[in-house]
């Protein structure tokens, strides 16, 4: 059986006026139950479970917790439950970034490694590339998807479940193959983020989790958000990530993953709007580095993709291929995606209104779509 939560707050109905051919929400505008008949169907058909949260810089407007957290022992999905955010950690990554670089620790734009230099003691890093490249995947570094047969088998599974320190890991990343040169070309690459991370612990001297805490965590209050660092902890309130299988009808659980080397995040749904608002707001990061963080960084190099640092960018009228949802307005987007959980964000007009869904339901969630028809009500978009 399964149990929802919803909680309505802020709540003000008013119509949608059409402003130069385009739909706009009013502030304090919500049309929840329409929002609440999309959740729920995608819910009653085992397509979705976890949170929806929708917000303003008046607070959270919309909150629905559906499906269960763990469904060995019926535990429904609650609005503190905590989901990993896979890549969205990708923002939090950025934006440690571009606090090092503000304070002088970090540049963005000059190699970190020398040609024929190793400058970053007990980590390898490729040599000639930046921290531009790797934060706007453009450092031709490979991706899960580049690895041999071996690692691909049984979805990662040897991978997964390696434990291996800052140098040995970024050792195996450097054997993987560049896929082209520097700056010339456009391609996701976890791997890129994963050894910025590890540069940012021995530029702060810090492991990542207490760096986080330290810089973000801790300033904005974002309580329920963590960064864990082995898999002997046992943290609370933490939702089950499932995968459902097709031959035997029935949900199975995430394959373990080493959490040795840390730098996977945690979070709420709760956390992750005020973590966007944040960012919108210019709480952690300078005019300069937002706009940096939020400004499209692929022009010249590719037409089909919009990407600035840990955030793919929209402007009104883009149709890039990744995070296109079609809005009347400029928006950031970005997901995540690992076995058992997804995870998806979309700040439009600069924090006018922030979508947030976290989910445990693994390959049956379809985080584009269920926001995409959430967001189309909202702004009043017809088919």
């Amino acid at each position: 059986m399964k149990h929802t939560t919803l909680l309505f707050l802020c709540l003000v109905f008013q119509s949608f006026l059409p402003v130069s051919g385009q739909a706009q929400i009013t502030k304090g505008a919500f049309d929840t139950k329409t929002i609440d008949t999309i959740v729920m169907r995608r819910a009653e058909a085992d397509s979705l479970s976890g949170i929806v949260l929708i917000g303003s810089p008046e607070g959270v407007l919309y909150r629905r917790s559906v499906g269960m957290s763990n469904r060995t022992w019926n535990i429904d999905t609650a609005p503190n439950h905590r989901f990993d955010i896979s890549s969205l950690n990708k923002s939090f990554i950025a934006a440690l970034v571009l606090m090092a670089v503000e304070e002088g620790r970090l540049l963005l734009y000059e190699p970190v490694v020398l040609p024929g230099k190793r400058a970053v003691p007990g980590l390898s890093f490729p040599a000639g590339v930046t921290l531009h490249q790797t934060l706007t995947h453009t450092a031709g570094m490979p991706d899960y998807g580049n690895l041999g047969k071996e690692w691909k088998r049984d979805n990662f599974r040897k991978l997964k479940r390696l434990r291996l320190d800052p140098q040995a890991y970024s050792a195996f990343v450097m054997e993987a193959p560049r896929l082209f040169k520097p700056g010339k070309n456009f391609h996701y690459s976890n791997f890129g983020y994963h050894l910025t991370a590890m540069l940012l612990e021995r530029a702060y001297g810090m492991d990542f989790g207490d760096l986080l805490n330290k810089k973000i965590l801790g300033p904005l209050e974002l309580r329920s958000t963590f960064s864990p660092v082995d898999n002997e902890t046992i943290y609370p309130k933490v939702a089950q990530g499932y995968n459902f299988d097709k031959k035997t009808r029935t949900w199975r659980t995430n394959q373990f993953i080493d959490f040795s080397l840390g730098r996977r995040i945690f979070s709420t749904a709760d956390d992750l709007y005020k973590w966007t608002m944040a960012l919108e707001n210019g709480k952690l990061l300078t005019a300069e580095s937002k706009k940096r963080m939020f400004s499209n960084h692929l022009s010249g190099i590719t037409d089909k993709i919009s990407y600035g640092y840990g955030w793919a960018v929209f402007r009104q009228g883009d149709t890039y291929g990744m995070g296109n949802l079609s809005l009347p307005k400029d928006y950031v987007i970005h997901g995540g995606s690992t076995e058992g959980y997804r995870s998806l964000v979309v700040s439009v007009a600069g924090g006018e209104l922030v979508f947030v869904l976290l989910a445990n339901s693994g390959d049956r969630t379809k985080i584009m779509d269920t926001a995409k028809e959430i967001l189309h009500s909202i702004y009043n978009i017809t088919p």
